[in-house]
């Protein structure tokens, strides 16, 4: 019934609605002595998400860096960051103690705002993969399907982008290594079979 929109590899959801909705389904499940089990359960998954995003990345950084973060509101094409999955990474690799530089069409303000002005905006996606280490996908915006392989190109060396969403150009392989989260960590390089 959901239908293959839904079924696809990515991160997990955010918004004002479904993580609400679904504490509340679990909380009227305990005032009526039903079971809540699915409901915090799935409450539980998709608080994990970070954390499993968050491991990729600082299993490919080589110390401090600069983490680019492309897309911090929860969904494309709105500036709303509430319960967002791009923000919730941004702080926590904060809290890790790594520059974050991150780029949103529509919700860069709101996510500097919401960490007091320790999250560096750029002015564009290719302004954000410039200044960065290491990328993260974390909202599926059309702009970034766009981006062309040569703005990852680094002069020294390959960087990682983790691909969230499946997005990016597969050219992209050519001059980075391109993670996919879901895929049992699969890393898409130019050298992987």
């Amino acid at each position: 019934r959901i239908g293959a929109k839904y079924l696809k590899g990515a991160i997990g959801y955010g918004g004002p609605c479904f993580p609400r909705d679904n504490v509340a389904l679990a909380a009227l499940a305990r005032s009526i002595g039903a079971n809540p089990d699915l409901a915090e359960a799935t409450d539980r998954v998709n608080r994990y998400q970070i954390e499993r995003v968050l491991g990729a990345v600082l299993s490919r950084m080589q110390g401090p860096g600069v983490v680019g973060i492309l897309g911090l509101s929860y969904k494309p094409d709105t500036a709303v960051i509430e319960e967002s999955q791009g923000v919730a990474l941004a702080e926590r690799l904060l809290e890790e103690g790594h520059e974050v530089v991150a780029y949103d069409p529509k919700a860069l303000g709101a996510a500097q705002s919401r960490l007091r002005g320790r999250l560096l905006g750029a002015e564009s996606a290719e302004a954000c993969v410039r200044q960065a280490d290491l990328i993260v996908v974390m909202t599926p915006w059309p702009v970034f399907r766009s981006l062309a392989p040569a703005a990852f190109e680094k002069p020294s060396r390959r960087i990682a982008v983790v691909d969230c969403w499946r997005i990016l150009p597969a050219e992209v392989r050519r001059v980075a290594d391109l993670v996919y989260i879901g895929r049992t960590e699969a890393v898409a390089t130019a050298n992987a079979v």
